[in-house]
């Protein structure tokens, strides 16, 4: 569906649901509607892990030169311009690889080693910051790992391509998820 389809089709399904004519509705406020829309599914689906539809959205990186730990923490800067919603990855640690589990930038503090905490766990967790224009994934591998991190692999959604009706700029989401944009 190119995006003068979506106006047409969201003006149809609104006049359907409340029998008022789209209530004048500038072609940029049915723009936000619908990129609101396709960023929620979006997000939903990489929180269920349900991927395929967004499969071509998905993008793999790897680093291989990682900066020295300090209290068994990493900081790597991800130069992503397109960069929208970390998936997954797993790092390498001598040769061993280990899954990530994400955990949110404000718990950080409870997962780092200190001399009150060892935090003994077996996956290495990773936040990321995106807090600045550039997003920050905190690395902490824990005191139950020993050895470097030498390689960190992971995947990343990248924003879908917003609606314009204007410019008639249509999205890059999987045309099954069409319909449930509207």
């Amino acid at each position: 569906m190119d995006a003068v389809e979506f106006k047409i089709a969201f003006e149809t399904l609104f006049y359907a649901a409340t029998t008022v004519n789209s209530l004048g509705w500038s072609d940029t406020e049915i723009d936000n509607f619908l990129n609101y829309a396709q960023n929620s599914i979006a997000i939903s689906l990489v929180e269920t892990q349900n991927l395929e539809a967004i499969s071509n959205l998905i993008k793999v990186k790897s680093v291989d030169t990682i900066p020295p730990e300090t209290n068994n923490e990493i900081k790597l800067v991800l130069n992503l311009h397109d960069y929208y919603i970390f998936i997954d990855g797993d790092v390498m640690v001598g040769s061993d690889r280990y899954p990530l589990e994400k955990i949110g930038v404000n718990s950080i503090e409870h997962y780092k080693v200190s001399k009150f905490n060892n935090a003994t766990y077996r996956k290495p967790k990773i936040a990321i910051d995106g807090s600045s224009t550039i997003p920050v994934a905190i690395i902490l591998k824990g005191g139950f790992i020993s050895g470097t991190i030498t390689e960190f692999n992971y995947r990343f959604l990248v924003y879908p391509t917003q609606i314009n009706i204007g410019t008639n700029t249509t999205t890059s989401l999987n045309i099954m998820l069409h319909d449930k944009i509207l």
